[in-house]
């Protein structure tokens, strides 16, 4: 963009603002410092969905923090009244940040600063609250890298409007989450390893057979009631008839054969039934806790969009 003159400004400003000469000054002021800065007239939508076209500087400003420095991406509004009345001010974090909400910054990017709400003309300027962002934007920063993870593969509903998934909801490719290509509709799954090794008993790992097979078979493993390494063998086991699908291939033999089985082989079974169960509800946490995640991101998004 071309140098800006006090000609320019004026020109642009004249047509909407009231006190042109004192706007132009503040503006020519600050960009002549912070030369990243630029004017641009263009439509400003309020909460209530009206709008007015503002004069806006947008660009970066220059922010030290641990160290480093950091360009800050804003855009100020000026008020018709400008400077009478203060501007409202946005951080603008591009595709690679996030804003970063606390005690100066909402969810939507507004900045909240003392030197705002006690803005008075001609003690307040646009060059002086540019120095009070760099400040406290150097103690708290305002936005920040955007974290990348693997990428999960998706499977859209609608193949037609297949789209990338938003980086900031990209979750690790074993969590068990998949999304559509526009991101409506989330399905916990398992991975093809987990599906596998879950799938002969209905992602509930239980030695126990339901009522009715028990009455089939009379090879019948019980949850003891004592602890596992305590528990002894059942009382009588008479010999089976045939060996239930739901059995492991060695109970299966035992069945079969109508042999007894030992109570310590029985304890071991009790052992591993358990540390399946255990597995299992673990895996279901690790899912639950990926889709709380999920949309708690998904509503702070909705809540910036309403507002």
């Amino acid at each position: 963009m071309a140098t800006v003159t006090v000609k320019t400004l004026k020109k642009m400003l004249s047509a909407k603002y009231k006190h042109v000469s004192l706007a132009a000054h503040d503006i020519i002021t600050v960009v002549s410092m912070y030369k990243d800065l630029k004017p641009v007239m263009d439509a400003y939508v309020f909460n209530d969905g009206s709008f007015r076209d503002f004069m806006s500087l947008r660009g970066t400003v220059p922010v030290n923090y641990s160290g480093n420095v950091y360009n800050i991406p804003v855009c100020l509004w000026l008020m018709d009244t400008h400077p009478y009345n203060p501007p409202i001010c946005f951080v603008k974090p591009t595709s690679a940040m996030m804003i970063k909400t606390g005690k100066h910054i909402d969810a939507n990017g507004k900045i909240y600063l003392p030197y705002l709400h006690e803005w008075k003309h001609p003690q307040s300027d646009l060059y002086r609250l540019i120095q009070v962002m760099i400040v406290v934007f150097g103690e708290e920063p305002p936005v920040f890298s955007r974290p990348t993870t693997p990428r999960i593969l998706l499977t859209p509903e609608h193949p037609s409007r297949q789209s990338p998934a938003p980086e900031h909801i990209n979750l690790m490719a074993d969590s068990g989450i998949s999304t559509t290509g526009n991101g409506d509709t989330v399905k916990p799954t398992l991975s093809t390893s987990d599906q596998t090794e879950l799938a002969s008993d209905d992602c509930k790992p239980s030695l126990t057979l339901s009522a009715a097979e028990s009455s089939k078979s009379s090879c019948r493993l019980s949850a003891p009631e004592t602890h596992p390494a305590t528990a002894s063998a059942p009382e009588s086991r008479p010999a089976a008839v045939s060996a239930p699908e739901m059995l492991p291939p060695a109970l299966a033999s035992l069945c079969l054969s109508g042999t007894t089985m030992p109570a310590s082989e029985e304890s071991v079974l009790q052992r591993q039934k358990l540390q399946l169960e255990i597995e299992v509800l673990q895996r279901q946490k690790q899912v639950l806790e990926i889709q709380e995640e999920y949309y708690s991101i998904k509503l702070r998004r909705l809540l910036g969009d309403d507002a």
